[in-house]
């Protein structure tokens, strides 16, 4: 049996990226019209100076609802609400979402004011009855904010559970010995984008931290800021 030899030192990414930029393997870079870029890398990194698209989005065909109107709901007793109206992706709601009704949206279309869940399309039917359209929801939901956090991964995601005060942080942050720390850079890629995410995350409210690595610790969304300082 032939012996392997073991690699037990890890370098850090900010070594490895060090390494690699040391490297004399540049092609030279160039100015090139967009239409002519096609097939060829960027020469630097493009960040969006704002969110692409700017608005909340249903990420499923369904309803949009008030998630709270949806508590009770289940397959023996399902909410029957009222359907006020239809946003298909790319249009402009104009009907805002009340206590007891609902607004038909497709993948992709914006949430109409008022909504803070969407009821999947597959849990739910539609009926006409004499004077309206309404549709029975057979399943509870609640609102659940996704925020993008990537540092740790490129498409890492963090979500916020608003009523609740629960911030599932995954890997954006660490718990350590009932504290909350910030991203180790042994294990992030891209450090600065990690902290813009941490930021991010101290725009929100909540009382609870959940993290991948350590568990739930207590905390607010000024000791999320000071791991950022």
């Amino acid at each position: 049996m032939t012996e392997r030899k073991q690699f037990r030192d890890l370098a850090t990414p900010s070594e490895l990226q060090a390494a690699i930029g040391a490297l004399d393997i540049g092609a030279g870079t160039e100015f090139v019209e967009l239409l002519d870029a096609d097939g060829r890398v960027a020469a630097e990194r493009v960040d969006a100076a704002i969110d692409v698209p700017g608005f909340d989005r249903s990420t499923m065909d369904g309803y949009a609802v008030q998630a709270a109107d949806t508590f009770d709901a289940s397959e023996r007793d399902p909410l029957v609400a009222d359907l006020a109206g239809a946003v298909d992706a790319g249009e402009r709601p104009e009907t805002d979402v009340s206590a007891g009704t609902v607004v038909s949206v497709a993948t992709g279309a914006p949430l109409p004011p008022g909504a803070d869940a969407v009821v999947p399309v597959e849990r739910t039917t539609r009926r006409e009855t004499d004077d309206s359209t309404v549709v029975e929801i057979r399943t509870a939901v609640g609102p659940l904010q996704i925020v993008a956090t990537p540092g740790h991964t490129p498409g890492h995601i963090s979500c916020h559970v608003p009523d609740a005060g629960v911030l599932l942080a995954a890997d954006a942050s660490v718990a350590e010995d009932g504290e909350l720390v910030g991203p180790d850079e042994r294990f992030t890629p891209d450090m600065d984008r990690a902290l813009d995410s941490l930021d991010r995350l101290a725009d929100l409210a909540f009382t609870d931290v959940l993290c991948f690595h350590g568990g739930h610790v207590e905390a607010s969304p000024e000791d999320v800021a000071a791991l950022v300082e």
